[in-house]
């Protein structure tokens, strides 16, 4: 049985990784800098809490025996949040990363998995996003995190290091079963818990930030992944060995109206209105994902459907907020 270490173990993703590792006969190591969310995981894996700033992140890796990868997830991910404090950013981002890439080549771990974002594209061509585009980030996150990536290419280049980085892009939904739950849902901008934001009377009406886009109903289009699918990805990555770059989503997107139409459609009874665009927000994002297919089989099995499901599911509506 292999031994695993997770960063960022208790965010929404993480948590969801460490589940699917346990599955799959892992070896878990939990950290997070967040004490209340490592409690929630399960009881069968070891937990740090711990900044992956710390000067004592060796004791992650030394202390029970040889770990054989690091799956590295924790990072601050606010867009807005990183343009109004972005040296916040690059420090528990990139100097974080550092960090734990460093210790990983002083304690001969094998393998380093970096999750990193489609925010390195920036606006990316409209076209889709594919790993030999240019990456001209936008904001502090999406720098912070092309910094990460050239790091552990360098590392890898001088043979310190090996393994590989995944970009992804919005993801959402949740355990099928519920078994872990985004206990920082609220502090989050972006699409999905804005609307559930709004659905549990937490804000007023729901704004949708642009409709002059050249979309097809002129609202923004992103890539949206369910959390199972971008895990599997994860698991795929590091069970190949795979070395480099790979994009991680479903090939299409979904833009903001579509995706208030499945709340919607499923029940939820959602206002909103027109709002001017957000600075930084590109128009279309979305990944050509052949890359990973072709290396790993991987493909996502789970729609927009299953997306807006889940996530609900995993906050919780009352009947008084669904249509009867």
């Amino acid at each position: 049985m292999k031994t695993v270490v997770v960063t960022g173990a208790g965010g929404h993703i993480g948590s969801n990784m460490c589940l699917e590792l346990i599955e799959r006969g892992y070896g878990v190591i939990a950290v997070d800098r967040d004490w209340e969310a490592l409690q929630r995981l399960p009881s069968n894996l070891l937990k740090y809490n711990m900044d992956v700033c710390s000067s004592n992140i060796d004791d992650v890796f030394f202390r029970q025996g040889k770990v054989h990868a690091c799956i590295h997830m924790a990072a601050d991910i606010s867009v807005p949040r990183s343009m109004q404090t972005p040296l916040e950013y690059y420090e528990n981002n990139t100097a974080g990363s550092l960090n734990v890439m460093q210790s990983c080549i002083r304690t001969g771990v094998e393998y380093f998995l970096f999750s990193s974002t489609a925010a390195v594209y920036g606006n990316g061509s409209g076209n889709g996003c594919s790993e030999t585009d240019a990456l001209l980030p936008i904001n502090p996150y999406g720098k912070s995190k092309q910094m990460v990536e050239t790091m552990l290419f360098d590392a890898m280049m001088c043979g310190k290091l090996k393994g590989c980085a995944l970009r992804y892009f919005n993801v959402v939904g949740n355990d099928s079963q519920q078994r872990v739950k985004d206990l920082r849902w609220k502090d989050k901008t972006n699409l999905f818990p804005t609307v559930m934001k709004s659905l549990r009377g937490e804000m007023g009406s729901l704004t949708v930030h642009g409709r002059d886009y050249f979309t097809e109903d002129g609202t923004a289009l992103r890539d949206y992944i369910h959390v199972t699918d971008l895990v599997k990805a994860h698991i795929l990555a590091l069970e190949s060995n795979l070395i480099g770059v790979f994009n991680v989503g479903t090939g299409k997107g979904h833009t903001v109206q579509q995706v208030l139409n499945e709340f919607i459609r499923q029940g939820y009874k959602l206002e909103y209105h027109d709002g001017p665009r957000r600075l930084g927000d590109p128009p279309v994002l979305f990944a050509h994902s052949s890359k990973l297919e072709n290396a790993t089989g991987w493909k996502p099995a789970l729609g927009l459907e299953d997306m807006v499901r889940d996530y609900a599911n995993m906050i919780g509506v009352t009947n008084e907020e669904k249509q009867a």
